[in-house]
């Protein structure tokens, strides 16, 4: 997690994380870590000594090198890594899209609508899409499909419960998905 200058005093992710991190790498029991990276607004970040003006392509790259060390570090310590970096950010919340009499509900959102979609994730399938030392775990292939953000099931069960996080349902069918995937084989 990399802390920028838009966060209050009072947010205690960073540190939270940390405790986490630790907590995993020392654990005896815990064999998979799945890393999720979320790159909101990172073209407006100032990470490690560059300057904010720095392009997007400059700043990827001092971000994949503190992923790829987090990712070594467990690997170090047997931990089997699984890496997503491709949840959809929707310009729009879910429950806008609930019908309601005298309402326009035009929830259609294209995948060119996505906030923070693309460059970012082709950055991240650039540089670990072909990577065999890692699990990718693609949770796009549930949420976008024919070039549309999908936020709940044909039956009207959402699928997200805000912009970026998934339901409880989300989440059920996403974990059924994990376990297809084939990340979590054992050697």
């Amino acid at each position: 997690m990399v802390k920028t200058d838009k966060w209050g005093k009072s947010n205690n992710c960073v540190n939270v994380n940390n405790s986490a991190y630790q907590y995993v790498l020392e654990s005896k029991t815990i064999d998979t870590v799945i890393l999720v990276a979320l790159a909101q607004n990172m073209e407006l970040w100032g990470v490690g000594n560059l300057p904010p003006t720095s392009t997007l392509e400059q700043k990827f790259q001092v971000l994949k090198a503190l992923l790829d060390r987090d990712i070594d570090d467990l690997k170090s310590h047997g931990k089997k890594v699984i890496l997503t970096y491709d949840m959809p950010t929707s310009p729009i919340m879910p429950n806008s899209c609930i019908q309601r009499p005298l309402k326009d509900t035009a929830c259609t959102v294209t995948e060119s609508q996505l906030v923070d979609w693309h460059p970012f994730v082709d950055l991240f399938e650039n540089a670990y899409g072909n990577r065999s030392d890692i699990c990718i775990f693609h949770q796009s292939n549930v949420l976008v499909m024919d070039g549309k953000l999908v936020m709940f099931d044909r039956s009207g069960r959402f699928l997200m419960r805000d912009d970026h996080h998934l339901s409880l349902y989300g989440s059920k069918l996403m974990a059924k998905k994990l376990l297809r995937s084939g990340c979590l084989q054992t050697d």
